[in-house]
């Protein structure tokens, strides 16, 4: 029997437009908590508010876009004691709601329902990814912080842009502090990540689809990240402290960006299948249990 027929193979269901969510909905849930965040400080919390959920919208706007039926995409509310995605879509009216009442009236515990509810759409995403149990790099339990803390990261890199943009000096070196706690966090849960996967085993084009990984998103998008602001923090002041954190900020962004692109599209292969005897024509002894396509 040919291994073609029960190695891996790549789902075809979950495209660029559903990375799309995870990559834009990640990032405006982290911003919407930095904004949270920010307002106490006294900084300035409605346009790093708007962009988050302009963020969360076109995320959703690319699943509705994938969407073979657009206009049954209400369908999706019918499922809430099984499906993260209904989930995810429940959360979505009380997050613009919330966010857009702090926008409107700049209340603080307006900020804080947003914040609280941002947190909550990014667990349904990321849960949304470990509950697709076929595929043996989304299922991995460490996937789960590992998305969430990606969110966050992205979240804190926008931050950092938006506080360099509208020359909020003060907030941006907390923002860094952040961003550098996060992109170390992101670090160690990614190696922890592939580290389970290799061990417990997964498809060999899905290991070496996250391997490509290695120096894009570990190397530049992480540990760059954190040299550049550890520097950026010890300088008092000056443009090159300025300018090494906007380009953490753009590392750390960039490299999660396209961790959940790769994630999506490239690294989605399903189990296959596992013989416990190889079978043979005719007469004959079956051979040894096989997996094809496996690590």
């Amino acid at each position: 029997m040919s291994s073609g027929r029960t190695a891996p193979w790549h789902q075809p269901n979950w495209d660029a437009r559903a990375a799309g969510n995870f990559i834009f909905g990640g990032a405006g849930t982290g911003l919407i908590v930095f904004s949270a965040l920010a307002h106490p400080f006294g900084a300035a919390y409605r346009l790093p508010a708007f962009i988050g959920l302009a963020l969360v919208a076109a995320g959703l706007a690319c699943v509705w876009a994938e969407i073979g039926r657009p206009l049954r995409a209400l369908n999706v509310y019918l499922h809430p004691q099984t499906s993260w995605m209904t989930r995810e879509a429940m959360v979505a009216p009380f997050l613009f709601a919330s966010g857009a009442a702090a926008i409107w009236t700049g209340s603080q515990a307006f900020a804080w329902a947003a914040a609280a509810l941002a947190l909550v759409y990014l667990t349904c995403q990321a849960q949304m990814i470990r509950a697709s149990r076929g595929i043996p790099a989304w299922r991995h339990r460490l996937v789960l912080p590992l998305v969430m803390l990606t969110g966050l990261t992205e979240g804190a890199s926008v931050a950092v842009l938006v506080a360099a943009a509208t020359s909020d000096p003060a907030w941006l070196k907390w923002l860094e502090a952040f961003l550098l706690a996060l992109v170390i966090a992101r670090g160690f849960a990614w190696y922890a990540y592939r580290s389970g996967l290799q061990r417990e085993g997964a498809p060999v084009k899905a290991l070496a689809a996250l391997a490509r990984l290695e120096v894009t998103f570990a190397i530049l998008g992480n540990w760059g990240p954190v040299a550049l602001l550890i520097v950026a923090l010890a300088e008092t002041s000056g443009a090159t402290a300025f300018w090494l954190g906007v380009a953490s900020a753009l590392a750390a962004l960039a490299s999660g960006w396209l961790f959940k692109f790769t994630l999506i599209t490239r690294a989605a292969y399903n189990q296959g299948f596992a013989l416990p005897r190889l079978p043979v024509r005719g007469a004959g002894t079956p051979g040894p249990a096989a997996k094809p396509g496996w690590h």
